[in-house]
């Protein structure tokens, strides 16, 4: 988990630049629609490295996530995306650690 906490810093660090630098002057709505469109096609990018039904699940989680993220983080509330973020990953990698079939049990 500590690799993926500091994933999850890196993420967080990109959605700041895109959200306060690159994006930076647009309406709202069309920042959140860029930012969001953005995100999904960065996590389509999952296809080249994942199982192809875990990188659509991504895909298509980050699309809702990305929105509010974006809405999240432009009032300030970084902290609170980074810790959603966190319990996410927590919550779908921990089958790793249970199941057999993935410990060598």
């Amino acid at each position: 988990m500590t690799v993926k906490y500091f994933e999850v810093l890196f993420q967080e660090s990109t959605f700041l630049f895109l959200l306060f630098v690159a994006l930076a002057g647009l309406p709202v709505l069309t920042t959140l629609l860029l930012f969001t469109l953005i995100v999904g096609v960065i996590h389509l990018g999952n296809l080249f490295f994942m199982d192809r039904k875990w990188a659509l699940f991504y895909t298509l989680l980050s699309i809702p996530m990305a929105f509010g993220f974006g809405y999240l983080i432009s009032q300030g509330l970084v902290l609170i995306t980074a810790s959603i973020h966190l319990i996410f990953y927590l919550a779908f990698n921990t089958r790793y650690w249970f199941d057999t079939k993935y410990s060598g049990s």
